[in-house]
């Protein structure tokens, strides 16, 4: 015997059987690392600088965004702007690096003037953007490499991971001197407690 369905029960059924295929879609694999980490010297170690330094592999299956050979990028400062895009999006008309790049040649000032932003890191003009937007708890990525889409889980586990990264480097490092300038020292003071209360918030 042929159980009949309604249309109401048709489209629940198509609506369920597509979310599925959605869910092994975005099933994707993300790489988010940050290679030879280091102090704007080039040493291990040096207490006076405040930013660090390395270069990052970033990449969703085959498309590649940012690579090693893109040379070395101030990862304290992407790490920060990365942490905003858990929670906003990122495009060349709603930047979550005010002034500066996603993934920043530069990021060694810290300031309390943003606009969108309370604090921003301004940088040059050199770096790597990738436009990364939400819609429903799917995060897109695009640049001229391509595009991909992915889980907010899966963003958020990939983001803390490289963020946790930065953060043991600067733990293994020996403390920072003490910033005599007030507007850098209170800007220093607030990146890292954006930091820390944004990751806390995953």
């Amino acid at each position: 015997m042929v159980k009949n369905l309604n249309a109401d029960t048709i489209g629940q059924k198509v609506i369920s059987y597509k979310a599925q295929l959605l869910v092994i879609k975005l099933d994707q694999m993300i790489t988010l690392l940050a290679h030879d980490l280091q102090w704007i010297t080039g040493v291990a170690d040096d207490p006076q600088d405040q930013c660090a330094h390395g270069e990052v592999e970033f990449s969703i299956n085959n498309t590649v965004f940012v690579k090693p050979e893109d040379g070395v990028l101030t990862v304290s400062a992407a790490g920060l702007f990365l942490l905003r895009t858990l929670s906003r999006n990122h495009t060349s008309t709603d930047s979550v690096a005010e002034y500066n790049i996603l993934f920043p040649h530069c990021g060694h000032t810290a300031w309390l003037v943003g606009e969108k932003s309370k604090l921003i890191c301004m940088g040059c003009n050199i770096g790597i953007n990738v436009d990364i937007t939400h819609d429903n708890g799917i995060v897109t990525f695009h640049s001229p490499a391509g595009t991909e889409s992915t889980t907010i889980k899966e963003w958020q586990i990939a983001v803390l991971g490289f963020t946790k990264q930065i953060r043991n480097f600067y733990q293994q490092s020996s403390p920072k001197e003490y910033i005599t300038d007030v507007s850098d020292r209170e800007g220093w003071e607030a990146f890292w407690q954006e930091w820390n209360e944004r990751a806390d918030a995953v």
